[in-house]
């Protein structure tokens, strides 16, 4: 009697040797090259079969046995309720190595996100030790990049870590659950479930992130958004190279889908103001109408849901602090109250007070 070690993963998988996967159509998808084999704790990875000895021609050799042994490495375990069962003891990838079947909970990319890894969706934690190249994304629980961010989609389940920056040429998307820390950011997209800290220059960014968010340099252009406090040490404003506007005292993530709805019904209604009135016998018209103005209402129904649900995450004790200087044409809004910086002020916190937004000096003494 022999025993065939039945695999549920791809046991002569190599990273090495990725290709592009097929779409069914004749293409291919050279950013979809399944970089990592997930698996969670408690998923098969292996069992053994029976092998009569008039069948074992049949088998590949590698995987033949005389007795029933499993290959066990780390974070592996058989299964107690099954003996000819391996199963994976924690959440991460499967691989072999010298002969044993392992399951690693940190996935170490030791180069750059790019063509040679494709977009890569891990189960647990991810380290990048170079860059994330523009167009591709990585999805993972903790996730650290050593090098830069340019335009790429990042989606952390906990913080996020760029020891560089972000390069985002406005092309970059990055969100975490938990924080966010990265040595500057340009031209991109930022989403923290708790807090931004940013070591560096902000710029023409947008930042959401409802606790803190704190940028050691400049905030240079873009939007800032918090129903906690924003904190920036050296200077606000970018005078005549655009606007910069920091809104404080309601939920970010909620702003963001009521400003992106809006966006979408202006759509609807443009598309709406392009159709002919056409005949009433012209089906397809009025069926190309009807189509639009579903979606048009499902939009505003769901638009004033979220405007009642923003309003009642007010916050009335955010403020702006800055240690630095905030230059002219800086819009700043704290809940209903708004003010526009017509000259230069130095080391100001900015709240609010009744229905109005005052400034006290020094910044960080109140």
């Amino acid at each position: 009697m022999h025993y065939y070690l039945k695999h549920h993963f791809d046991p002569s998988f190599d990273r090495l040797k990725l290709t592009p996967q097929d779409q069914g159509d004749g293409s291919v998808d050279h950013r979809s090259l399944n970089y990592v084999q997930n698996v969670i704790s408690g998923q098969l990875l292996a069992e053994w079969e029976n092998v009569e000895d008039d069948d074992v021609s049949q088998y590949a050799p590698r995987f033949l046995f005389s007795e029933k042994k499993f290959p066990i490495g780390y974070n592996c375990r058989i299964d107690p309720t099954n003996t000819d069962r391996l199963l994976a003891a924690a959440d991460g990838y499967v691989f072999y190595l010298n002969g044993t079947i392992n399951v690693k909970k940190l996935l170490n990319v030791r180069g750059n996100v790019d063509y040679h890894t494709g977009n890569i969706d891990f189960v647990s934690d991810i380290i990048v030790h170079k860059n994330i190249m523009s167009g591709f994304e990585i999805q993972g629980n903790d996730v650290r990049v050593y090098g830069n961010v340019n335009g790429a989609k990042v989606r952390a389940r906990g913080s996020l870590l760029v020891d560089g920056g972000i390069k985002g040429a406005h092309q970059a998307d990055l969100q975490a659950k938990g924080s966010i820390r990265a040595g500057f950011c340009e031209n991109a997209v930022l989403r923290a479930g708790k807090d931004i800290i940013l070591d560096g220059v902000s710029y023409h960014s947008e930042l959401y992130a409802p606790r803190l968010i704190s940028i050691k340099g400049r905030l240079q252009g873009g939007r800032v958004y918090s129903r906690g406090t924003v904190f920036v040490e050296e200077r606000v404003g970018c005078g005549m190279g655009g606007t910069t506007a920091i809104i404080l005292g309601f939920d970010p993530a909620l702003l963001r889908e009521g400003r992106l709805l809006k966006a979408r019904i202006r759509e609807y209604v443009a598309a709406l103001e392009l159709l002919p009135e056409g005949d009433a016998d012209d089906g397809s018209q009025q069926g190309e109408r009807g189509v639009i103005q579903g979606k048009l209402a499902v939009c505003k129904k769901r638009q004033w849901k979220v405007w009642e649900a923003v309003e009642n995450t007010y916050n009335p004790n955010s403020r702006l602090v800055v240690p630095g200087v905030i230059r002219p044409g800086v819009e700043i809004s704290i809940g209903p109250a708004h003010l526009r910086i017509d000259d230069a002020m130095f080391n100001t916190c900015f709240y609010l007070k009744d229905t109005h937004i005052e400034c006290v000096s020094p910044a960080l003494g109140t």
